[in-house]
């Protein structure tokens, strides 16, 4: 029963720190990207875009979503959780 359960409720991702609550079901795409910023001080930047350059419709309600972190392995952490929710919900993955 705990199982019909969870697969009747509705998974939300609330990314901390960066203000951002989707759908899991909204994930259409997901890419790791990078920056190089000058201002203040120049650094990098490493970031995951969700849903990059896809029109906005009833069926991908948020386009264009960019998480910006300072350290690659904090965008990693956070890639990997994000992947592993998306299994969790029963997104396949084909590794190659």
């Amino acid at each position: 029963m705990d199982e019909e359960k969870k697969k009747l409720s509705r998974t939300m991702i609330n990314f901390n720190g960066g203000g951002v609550v989707l759908s899991a079901s909204d994930v259409r795409s997901i890419e790791k990207t990078q920056k190089y910023v000058e201002k203040p001080y120049p650094h990098m930047e490493y970031g995951i875009s969700i849903n990059r350059n896809m029109d906005q419709s009833q069926q991908v309600s948020k386009t264009n979503v960019d998480l910006w972190y300072m350290k690659a392995e904090k965008r990693d952490d956070v890639w990997n959780n994000l992947l592993q929710i998306l299994e969790d919900e029963g997104v396949n993955f084909l590794n190659i």
